[in-house]
């Protein structure tokens, strides 16, 4: 994160918008990690949670590569264990999709 976390968040909108209307699950779950990444950084764990519910539920079966492996280690990871993992684990499962 480079602290433009207003500016990301509002670029990362508007590319789910875009996944919507192209049809694109694999960029909407690049765009999903992205704010649930932000989400964690500004300490919001509830919605991190939610972000990376919808992640997962727009992954296709590929292998993390480096930079997503170091967000769910360095982010995400301390936002669930902040959180608590059931209550990440609820949250997660009542992600929007």
């Amino acid at each position: 994160m480079t602290g433009e976390t207003d500016l990301a968040d509002r670029l990362f909108r508007e590319d789910l918008v875009l996944c919507r209307e192209l049809a694109a699950p694999r960029l909407a779950h690049e765009a999903f990690i992205a704010l649930a990444a932000d989400a964690a950084a500004r300490g919001e764990t509830h919605h991190a949670a939610r972000l990376a519910g919808a992640a997962v539920a727009h992954r296709d079966d590929a292998p993390l590569d480096e930079a997503h492996a170091r967000v769910k280690t360095d982010l995400l990871a301390p936002a669930r264990a902040r959180r608590g993992s059931s209550a990440w684990d609820a949250s997660t499962a009542t992600a929007p999709l």
